[in-house]
């Protein structure tokens, strides 16, 4: 089960991380080492103890420590036993420094980390973040959008966290909403130029009443509606709940299709 969560998120984190490439304008061969080194970055967790992994309780010294090497091992694996190139062993060996320089486990800052190894790092926090862990709850996407944009240039790279909003929206596809006039609904499409304001497709009308045909709204258009807040899916009925988007609602299905370290 552990093992397919893994699978899971890393898929996420090169789905999402070649998203940010683009809108970065990485160019083709740039895109594919990103997309490699995305897929392979967690592959040194295999050296990780799988009781640690599951372990509930919060992690001694030594055990966070050994969770702190598996950069070192993917990194290793990458390079010397599947022979790729520097630039994607050094995603895997920097995904984990911050632009502060208080990462590891060199203590890069700021440029002197890989820009890919950059846009891994927020990739791979988001899809943490929307994702069970032992000893943690899911967030839902809003929640764990805000989380990392709140990061004031400690964790990451201010261009990348740019380039993961105008790919994901302050609402990720996949979001429950609640609009002004009270009714609830699912995002589906977001604007880039307005992350407010996404296409939601309606699931509860404003009285109340679960819709069958559901409308869909594109607040960008309709100015008089707009989200007051995110709703936690979990508090929907089993009868009104959506089947699970693509992006952002935790629950164990996935960022952008299916579940980070």
């Amino acid at each position: 089960r552990i093992e397919r969560k893994i699978a899971a998120s890393v898929i996420n984190v090169t789905i999402l991380s070649s998203i940010m490439g683009s809108v970065l304008r990485l160019t083709g061969h740039k895109l594919v080492q990103l997309a490699t080194g995305a897929l392979l970055h967690d592959i040194g967790m295999v050296k990780v103890s799988k009781a640690i992994l599951r372990k509930k309780e919060k992690l001694s010294a030594e055990e966070l420590n050994q969770i702190r090497t598996h950069p070192i091992h993917s990194y290793r694996v990458i390079s010397k036993e599947l022979k790729y190139p520097e630039e994607v062993g050094v995603i895997a060996l920097q995904h984990h420094e911050r632009w502060d320089g208080q990462g590891y486990p060199r203590h890069l800052r700021g440029e002197d980390i890989a820009l890919s190894a950059r846009i891994v790092a927020v990739a791979d926090a988001y899809i943490a973040m929307i994702n069970e862990r032992p000893h943690r709850n899911s967030m839902i996407g809003y929640a764990a959008m805000k989380n990392v944009l709140s990061d004031n240039g400690r964790h990451f790279d201010p261009r990348v966290l740019k380039a993961f909003l105008e790919s994901m929206g302050i609402y990720p596809i996949g979001s429950i909403v609640q609009l002004n006039n009270s009714a609830i609904g699912r995002v589906t499409q977001i604007h880039a130029e307005a992350p407010l304001r996404p296409v939601v497709e309606l699931i509860i009308d404003e009285y109340g009443n679960s819709l069958g045909e559901r409308d869909t709204i594109d607040l960008l258009a309709k100015k008089t509606l707009f989200i007051v807040k995110a709703v936690d899916p979990k508090a929907l009925g089993p009868s009104q709940a959506p089947g699970g988007g693509p992006t952002g609602q935790g629950a164990g299905s996935s960022a952008l299709g299916a579940g980070s370290s």
